[in-house]
């Protein structure tokens, strides 16, 4: 997750982090708390979670999000940090109104009003609340607003946000050398994996923002050996099965509800290409992640158009068209491009992420700008001083 890598790499600038968050890190130089989410509306009979538009949906998540940040404000106080950065709307301003000592950061990830969702379910006036008015809400209430895109920055400007408060970072790009040096297998020695190929890969909650469903209709008109890997897990994994089993694609669908990082890294590198069909989106990280691995990728979001700019590569298709057609299009161009010595194409996108997106000492320096900005000019961590304490919460 975005906030968790933000966590890690502040801990590597020598600031001392608390993580809060859904999950546990075990990174030197993070204190982890971990946060235990409970329903209060039970998964139905059947096992699956409320559907996303309903309220029994939006309460549970508001109850996650407010709990985890209120044990982000217990830690705050406990540690007495100098910086607490937030990625969640409502987290962002909570702690705003528990007048929380030290600068509180907030991080737009998906960007502000988004169009109206045409993916099943979803109630306009649900999208607005949260996608408009808390996100708006936060922006004023946060001391420094860091955005995923240039895109996104201009949105925040957009409702009111002074340009000097914002900081634009796009997602870190994975150092493939550290895990070399980890002894993460490499993809061609993963045996598991030689039944799949060829296969194309999607990462992401199946919670409907991410169209799933189109790169299933997709794949349907794609030669037969082709296959969809989908990672991830959500309150329309159901009926994503269904949908693959009703149009006679259970067999060429593999659904992975969890992976753990060594499994994205082997399915990253043996894919034939990364796919992304989104009605929102910032800067996707998975993206980022997939070029980082030497895949190919098709993003069709009509809120990415202006990363072409970023993303301009023969081996990225970005599409406007939210279809699936469109996709299965993209799919076909992507292919076509990236074939030929699979090899030498995956070093070329390599070389290119490396060249392109932004390293960890690019994200290191934008962060010294930010505590400084808040703190006073003087850096953390340097010579004899006492760390910089950052309670990272992730909502």
């Amino acid at each position: 997750m975005l906030s968790r890598r933000h966590a890690e790499l502040l801990a590597r600038t020598g600031s001392e982090v608390t993580f809060v968050g859904t999950a546990e890190l075990d990174t030197p130089g993070i204190t982890s708390v971990l946060v235990h989410t409970r329903d209060l509306f039970r998964r139905r009979p059947d096992g699956a979670v409320p559907p996303v538009h309903s309220v029994a949906y939006l309460v549970n998540e508001g109850l996650h999000v407010l709990h985890g940040t209120l044990m982000a404000a217990r830690q705050q106080r406990r540690h007495a940090s100098d910086i607490v950065i937030s990625n969640s709307s409502l987290s962002t301003v909570v702690l705003r109104m528990l007048s929380c000592p030290g600068g509180l950061v907030h991080y737009v990830h998906d960007g502000l009003a988004p169009e109206p969702s045409a993916s099943e379910g979803r109630l306009p006036f649900t999208r607005r609340l949260v996608n408009g008015f808390m996100e708006k809400l936060a922006l004023r209430s946060a001391d420094r607003v860091i955005c995923a895109s240039d895109g996104i920055a201009t949105q925040a400007e957009s409702v009111g946000v002074p340009r000097d408060r914002l900081s634009v970072m796009y997602p870190l790009l994975r150092r493939l050398g550290r895990r070399a040096a980890a002894g993460v297998p490499n993809a061609a020695h993963a045996p598991e994996l030689a039944g799949l190929r060829p296969f194309l890969l999607s990462v992401g909650q199946q919670t409907g923002r991410k169209r799933f469903d189109l790169l299933i209709d997709a794949l349907a008109s794609l030669p037969r050996p082709v296959r969809l890997v989908l990672v991830g897990n959500g309150p329309f994994h159901a009926t994503y099965r269904a949908q693959a089993e009703r149009m006679g694609l259970a067999d060429r669908v593999v659904f992975m509800s969890d992976a753990s990082d060594v499994t994205l890294d082997l399915l990253y590198e043996a894919c034939s290409g990364f796919v992304l069909a989104s009605e929102n989106e910032g800067f996707p990280i998975t993206v980022a992640e997939a070029l980082s691995h030497g895949s190919p990728v098709v993003l069709a979001c009509p809120s990415t158009v202006a990363l072409r700019r970023i993303l301009g590569s023969e081996h990225v298709v970005i599409l406007r068209d939210l279809s699936s057609r469109a996709v299965a299009v993209g799919i076909r161009t992507m292919l076509r491009h990236s074939g030929g010595d699979r090899e030498l194409v995956r070093s070329e996108i390599r070389r290119w992420a490396v060249d392109n997106l932004p390293s960890d000492e690019d994200i290191r320096r934008e962060y010294d700008g930010i505590f400084g900005s808040l703190l006073g000019p003087s850096p953390p961590s340097r010579g004899g001083e006492e760390p910089l304490s950052v309670l990272q919460s992730n909502g």
